[in-house]
């Protein structure tokens, strides 16, 4: 028996994240499954490695990358965003679910996941009650706490991490800065083009800087230096800027709605009402940007470790092998 890691989804934030800090951290002897397929969609259902392995064989995946093997696969399913949200999805990613990642899930007889929100999720596409559905979390970069530099701004800004997606409903928040005079804001997506496209589309130029490719420290830098935080995707599997955020002991303008993301934030922020509202967002960022949300005096380091993580899954990972 061999147990082989897939380490094609390591980067610097959300899944590749994920990836990049729990396999570093895993206390096994593992080998690299090697294919480094960035798309798993639907490239690695027909994976050469993974078909070339034996039904005594493990794959651990931190992603949701599944294939067509004998081998027991451990897959880490973040979220069912393909299946939830139409732009997100295609006919060829639900076939892909459907017959490639749930029997895959279901032959394993167990799913990690990141938040008890996702673990609600996966049940009910599941419906098996013999797969058991392993909640890892998600940890914390050392790099993220109130304590270190913070960037200075020519005005006081809020701070935007993540990409451009639908779900992640960026343009309410750019429409409420609009009149939000006083104000900018810290955009940072690997959508550069796009970014730059809907802030000139605004008029924001000026407000609104766009950065791509930031490591943990200047990222901290960012937070600390924002006035806040806001998150105002409709639906996440965790939600990892809104935990770094509070770690750095900012507060977070979020909707209600996205429950993974109102667990982590819980009362250190502030949750809109109806997401897509502009005045509520102006509202709620007005709120946080003149000091006039009360919010607890908490210490929330230490909540969330990847070391801890890593010991989730390394534990059951060595189970099943």
């Amino acid at each position: 028996m061999t147990l082989y890691v897939d380490t094609s989804r390591d980067g610097m934030h959300g899944i590749g994240r994920y990836s990049r800090e729990v396999v570093s951290r895993l206390d096994l002897d593992w080998t690299d499954l090697g294919q480094r397929f960035r798309r798993p969609l639907p490239v690695d259902a027909v994976n050469p490695k993974r078909m070339s392995l034996s039904k005594n064989d493990v794959v651990y995946a931190p992603g949701f990358n599944a294939g067509i093997t004998r081998a027991t696969q451990l897959l880490t399913i973040h979220d069912l965003i393909h299946l939830q949200v139409p732009s997100e999805g295609s006919p060829l990613k639900s076939l892909y679910y459907e017959r490639i990642v749930k029997p895959a899930v279901k032959n394993a007889g167990l799913v990690f996941t990141v938040s008890g929100t996702s673990a609600r999720h996966i049940a009910n596409w599941l419906d098996d009650d013999s797969v058991e559905i392993v909640n890892t979390g998600n940890g914390v970069s050392s790099e993220f706490t109130p304590d270190g530099p913070a960037q200075q701004n020519a005005m006081p800004y809020f701070a935007y991490v993540g990409n451009l997606r639908e779900h992640k409903n960026v343009d309410v928040v750019l429409d409420a800065l609009r009149s939000l005079d006083g104000f900018g804001m810290v955009l940072v997506t690997s959508d550069e083009p796009e970014a730059h496209r809907r802030v000139i589309e605004r008029g924001l130029v000026g407000r609104v800087v766009v950065k791509n490719g930031v490591d943990d420290a200047e990222l901290a830098a960012i937070y600390r230096g924002a006035v806040a935080i806001v998150m105002p995707s409709t639906i996440e599997g965790f939600g990892l800027p809104a935990a770094e955020a509070v770690a750095c002991g900012r507060p977070v303008a979020y909707w209600q709605g996205c429950e993974s993301v109102a667990e982590i934030v819980g009362d250190f922020g502030i949750g809109v009402e109806r997401a897509r509202d502009v005045d509520e967002w102006v509202e709620a960022m007005r709120s946080l940007g003149v000091g006039g949300a009360p919010l607890p005096s908490v210490d929330r380091r230490g909540e969330r470790e990847w070391s801890a993580v890593a010991r989730v899954v390394a534990q059951r990972v060595a189970g099943a092998s």
